[in-house]
């Protein structure tokens, strides 16, 4: 019974310690100002800008636990499922020579996912926008993957 009952607790604490808040605190709301401002940074210009399925925008192994663990939890009552989105930025360089893409997954108001993908990786551009996006989303795990 008591093996049983500190079970209980642990789970208990871990589930409220891994479950609480987004990734971080940015708003998706203020997301476009932030990807415009890192280019910016970076020489680079957004130019586009579309929905996206989010279940294409991949999470941090963390973030991804974090969800199941909610979904869970709402299935039996103890939290609501919120609408996540995800939104697609097309970055470029002014001469249109240099792209990257960057994706944003947000669940209600919160971002929960920053996913960049460069055409050329090795770019001092590519560098740049990286590194002023990760000023712009700090306590973010910014994933780098090849996304179409």
């Amino acid at each position: 019974m008591t093996v049983a009952l500190v079970i209980v607790l642990l789970l208990g604490i871990a589930f409220v310690t891994f479950t609480s808040g987004p990734e971080g605190s940015a708003l998706a709301k203020e997301t476009q100002e932030q990807i415009e401002s890192a280019a910016k940074n970076a020489g680079l210009v957004l130019n586009e800008m579309h929905s996206a399925i989010p279940d294409s925008v991949p999470l941090s192994t963390r973030v991804a636990w974090k969800r199941r663990l909610k979904h869970v939890a709402g299935v039996v009552g103890a939290t609501v499922d919120e609408t996540e989105n995800a939104t697609g930025y097309l970055i470029e360089s002014p001469d249109l020579q240099k792209k990257v893409r960057c994706f944003v997954r947000s669940v209600g108001d919160h971002v929960i996912g920053i996913v960049v993908s460069f055409a050329d990786g090795k770019s001092p551009e590519a560098a740049r926008f990286l590194e002023s996006l990760k000023k712009e989303f700090p306590n973010y795990e910014i994933l780098i993957r090849n996304i179409k």
